[in-house]
Formats: structure tokens, sequence, C-alpha cells
């Protein structure tokens, strides 16, 4: 059965692909655009790995509409990534050259609209919640963890593989999602990349992270999501309900190789239940952000300290507890500048005695935005600051606009761990990065 459901992924997104290209003979208008960006960056010199890159990518997007009547719609965008550290392994579709290079395909999908109902077929990303940083909803689509970087961005959704359906009145719409593959969290297990390489003991023995263990393609393994929002004159309000699979692995099995000079954490994924809710409020100037998600029974992974019992066993387990996520944030835009700022808590109900973390997690995010000189020049500063623990994390980014199609651009990341981390070389790490994007 699971070779079936192999074949027929298979012949589902080369469907999609053929019927995108076969279309465009008979589409009535197409619309096509692109960009190539190149992005190179190195850690400070106080920082582990100074001295070397720390990113060294070209990457080129393409993306296509055909419109073949005013209700049917194709879409397709794909990325080809030349990547010398290997850092986006986990996203790519294809992969050549000793995993420096491969092709993505973001989406790929065919969509039919009329008034009151709608359907959307193939490989799609889809927005939960309303917060632009941190979203305790947004469980849908994974992500893209396989930098720093892609970690603190609000747009590192991955593609999921789906069928759509919806309903749409005046001010209400409700989506029904049948997944039939799942995908999992991007996550970095290249063996070139540079986090798996510094990830070392005392006795310098290298730990590293293997590829997740993939969820068997078959009927009792197919996830359904629900979306049902209002429209408001005072208020937008959703009400989500997802039954799938964790998009981060809940537990671990750890093996070596035959060389054994390393241990390797192999993701295990775990049925998860999610309702939530938000809410965009606005109050004058201001826009009020409210999320909310209960997660029943929901697996929680054991820390991976200490680090000495961890090696010395075969598997880092989980267990199942309650758990509530809750966000509120506001959103202010003065004389052009924007601002962002957000509230955000973990809760773990029940029995705590197998699962060693606090029951309360709750941090603090910032954003700031500015442009300048006719809107050629965007400054931004993101900043994440984890309460009672005081760890933290900012990013800056400076973005100047040569020309309506070329922007060239640095961004400066820092990470700084306050309590005690795995490993102590990362207490204190940060980097430097700049790069080009010509878009058509």
């Amino acid at each position: 059965m699971a070779l079936i459901f192999s074949r027929a992924k298979k012949e589902f997104l080369s469907a999609i692909v053929l019927a995108l290209l076969s279309s465009s003979l008979f589409s009535f208008d197409t619309k096509f655009s692109g960009a190539v960006t190149g992005e190179m960056g190195m850690p400070f010199p106080y920082a582990l790995g100074a001295g070397d890159f720390s990113t060294a990518c070209l990457k080129f997007d393409a993306n296509l509409y055909l419109y073949a009547t005013d209700a049917m719609t194709f879409y397709a965008s794909g990325s080809v990534l030349a990547d010398a550290l290997a850092y986006k392994k986990d996203l790519l579709d294809l992969v050549a050259y000793d995993e420096a290079f491969g092709i993505a395909l973001n989406e790929a999908w065919f969509d039919y609209s009329s008034d009151y109902w709608a359907v959307r077929i193939g490989r799609q990303i889809n927005a939960w919640g309303t917060a632009d940083g941190i979203s305790v909803t947004d469980i849908l689509c994974p992500k893209d963890f396989t930098s720093i970087d892609s970690m603190l961005s609000a747009n590192n959704r991955i593609g999921i593989d789906a069928a759509r359906i919806s309903a749409k009145f005046d001010q209400y719409a409700i989506d029904f999602y049948w997944i039939p593959f799942v995908k999992t969290n991007a996550l970095p297990t290249s063996k070139y990349h540079p986090i798996t390489n510094d990830f070392a003991t005392d006795n310098d023995l290298a730990l590293r992270l293997a590829k997740s263990r993939k969820v068997d393609i078959s009927a009792e393994n197919f996830e359904y999501a629900l979306k049902a929002s209002a429209y408001w004159k005072y208020a937008d309000v959703s009400l989500y309900a997802f039954y799938g699979w964790d998009r981060f692995p809940s537990e671990f099995n750890l093996y070596t190789k035959e060389d054994g000079k390393a241990v390797y954490f192999e993701g295990i994924h775990k049925r998860i239940l999610m309702f939530g809710a938000d809410a965009s409020i606005p109050i004058g100037d201001l826009m009020l952000r409210l999320e909310c998600a209960l997660f029943p029974y929901n697996a929680i992974t054991a820390p991976f300290t200490p680090i000495d019992e961890i090696l010395s066993a075969d598997v880092i387990p989980s267990d199942r507890n309650n758990k509530m996520t809750f966000l509120s944030g506001v959103d202010w835009m003065p004389g052009g500048w924007i601002l962002s700022a957000q509230y955000y808590g973990d809760i773990v109900f029940g029995e705590m005695a197998k699962i060693i973390r606090d029951r309360y997690i709750h941090l603090a995010t910032l954003a700031v935005s500015k442009t300048f000189f006719g809107d050629t020049l965007s400054l931004s500063l993101a900043s994440l600051l984890q309460l009672g623990e005081w760890n933290n994390a900012f990013m800056f980014l400076a973005a100047y606009s040569v020309t309506d199609s070329f922007t060239v651009y640095s961004k400066f990341t820092f990470l700084h761990y306050v309590q005690e981390v795995i490993l102590d070389d990362y207490k204190n790490w940060g980097a430097a990065t700049i790069g080009a994007r010509y878009a058509f």
C-alpha cells in the first residue's frame, strides 16, 4: 500500500506540472516573474566558525501564473539553488553534486473559484494565524529551520501537497484541507552543514542531526484541517482544527555509524490534534492580534540535557500532556514607522515528572522597520527575548533599492544564551551577511 501511495505522489506532482505546461497553449493570459539572489556571510571574529563562511549560495526563483479563464488559474513556483554549504538539503526535491546543488518545487497548484465555492489542488502554501512573527496556530505548513536566518524569517513556510475545498459567503469563509502526503519542518541534516560539523562533545564525538523518519504514506496517516473565518467591521476572527503529525520530531533514535566518530539523532514524528482561534481587532491606529491553540494529549520531547545521559541511551523519549500556547500582539504604524510587539506563552498541564522542562515558558518579540529616501532604503530590527531565562536573539537588516529591480542588502544576526546550553561555544554567536537580488 505504501508503494502504491508513493507512486501516486510522484504521478500527482507530475500531473500538476504537465497540466501547467500544456495549459499555457490555451490560456488567455500568462504572467511570469523571477529573481536571482546571491548571498555570502561569515561569523563575527568572536563567534564559533570565525574565518569560515556561515552562508554562501546563489538562488534562481521563478513564478508562473496561467489564467485559463476568469475562474481557473494554474500556478507554479520553483527554485534552483547552488549552496556551497548545503544548508537547504531538506528543502529540495532533487539534490545533486554532493548536496551542493538542488531544485525545489515550492508550489504547483490548480485553482477553480466561483462566487460561492472554490477548490485548489496541488502543492500550496497557506498561512494560518494573524501574527507576522511567532504564530501559535500557523501549523498547517511546515517551516524552514535549516539556518538561523530562516528561523527568524516570517516567510519560511514550505508547501504542502493537498486539496483545499472552500465555501465563500459575504462575510464568512470555510476551508477544508485533505493532506495525503505528510511534510515536516526542514532541518539542518546535511553532512556539510556548519552546525553539524561544529557540534561535538568533550570526547570529540560529533553530534549530528539525521533526516527524520518519514511518515508512511497510507490512508490511516492522512492529515485533515479546517479553518472557519468571519470578517466583520470590528474584527476578523478565525477558528482552526488540525489532525495530523507534529512538524518537529517529538522523539529521537540515537545511533552511530561504523567509524564510531559521531552520534546521529533520527527524529520520529507523532500524531497531534490542535484546536485554535485568532482575532485581529482594529483600535484606532493600533491593530490588536490575539491567538490561542490547545494541543490535547500532545507529545513533548525530553530536553537534550544532560548530554552524558543522552549518549548512554538509545532513544530520547517523549511523554504526552495537554498543552496550550497563546500570544497577544499589537501593530502600530506612526509616521511611516512599523512597530510590532508580541507576548507568547506555552503552558503544559498535568503531571510533569517525565518532562524536564518548565511548566510555563514565555517570551517577547519586538520588530521595528522604517523606509527612507523615497522608500529606497529600508531598515529593520527584529528581536526575541525568552523571559525568565533571558536568552535573546537579534537580527538587523538594511536593504537599498538601486533600481526598481536591483536591491542590495546586509544583515547582522546575534544570539546570546544566558542559561547553560549543550555547546558553550554557541552561547554567544553572530554573523554578518551581504547579498544582492535582481527581480524581473
